[in-house]
């Protein structure tokens, strides 16, 4: 099996991509060192970057459970509400340390 590079997105050139997935509406979800991007997948366009996760070191991505994105951080898991954007850490599943640093 070979593989062949389709298209290049800008916005994620000199990235660490550790995590993809995509959502309902067909629309990539990428975990990196540096946080969790929402993009177009038709056009690469960064629809957002997801604030408040226990860390930006993001691990994995499962988007579309129970209408959240859910995201495995060095620091714990999280989820993104997809009516919202907002991320949020999971209380019972992330460093003690981080979730009282941002209370």
């Amino acid at each position: 099996m070979r593989a062949e590079l389709v298209r290049a997105v800008a916005a994620m050139r000199g990235k660490n991509v550790r995590a993809i997935g995509f959502d309902a509406s067909q629309n990539l979800w990428v975990g990196t060192s540096e946080g969790l991007f929402h993009l177009k997948s038709d056009s690469g366009e960064v629809l957002g970057q997801v604030p408040l996760l226990p860390s930006s070191q993001i691990l994995a991505v499962a988007p579309g459970v129970g209408n959240k994105v859910w995201v495995g951080t060095s620091e714990g898991l999280g989820w993104v509400s997809q009516m919202t954007g907002q991320g949020n850490a999971h209380r019972g599943l992330g460093n003690p340390q981080v979730l009282e640093a941002q209370r």
